[in-house]
């Protein structure tokens, strides 16, 4: 039998994280600014459906442009801006994007998000922070996840980073 992640579009986290996974400043937001990163993050997801949380949403302060943001949240009054479909669970929101036939969905964050979603990714592109952060919202452990199939490390003066791609092998139905 071929297991849903094999049929349906690719599922696919993309996150930045200093050591320790940390994802998430004290107040909110991600404590550093990589313009590259943010150029990957573009390049990457774009044309593609973004599965994130209100608060996640609220930091980009309008719709990701040239992508279909979807916003999780648990506020059933939560009113997104046009350009947004509102969810109330991540298995709506994957099965939202997965009936808009894309060739993969991306999950955005933030912490709670990624930690439910992980176990139905496929593919996780990482920007690893070569520094330590002060920060409460952490990635999940990915440690068991996939192998890693691409890696270019980076140095724009202030942070050291490498930006990884790993991925699941694709699960082959049986005899």
């Amino acid at each position: 039998m071929i297991s849903e992640k094999s049929r349906r579009a690719r599922v696919s986290a993309i996150a930045a994280l200093g050591r320790g996974n940390v994802i998430g400043g004290p107040d909110g937001g991600m404590p550093w600014r990589i313009p590259e990163d943010s150029r990957r993050f573009r390049r990457i997801t774009m044309g593609h459906p973004v599965i994130m949380g209100r608060v996640t949403f609220a930091e980009f302060e309008k719709p990701l442009d040239g992508r279909l943001n979807i916003v999780v949240t648990r506020n059933r009054s939560f009113a997104a801006p046009e350009g947004c479909v509102v969810t109330h669970s991540l298995s709506d929101a994957l099965a939202y994007a997965h009936e808009r036939d894309h060739e993969e969905i991306f999950i955005g964050g933030g912490e709670f998000i990624y930690r439910e979603a992980l176990d139905h990714c496929n593919r996780l592109y990482l920007t690893l922070i070569n520094a330590d952060f002060d920060g409460q919202a952490r990635f999940p452990d990915y440690s068991g996840f996939g192998t890693e199939i691409e890696r270019s490390s980076h140095d724009d003066g202030t942070y050291q980073y490498d930006f990884v791609t790993l991925e699941e092998p694709p699960l082959l139905p049986g005899p």
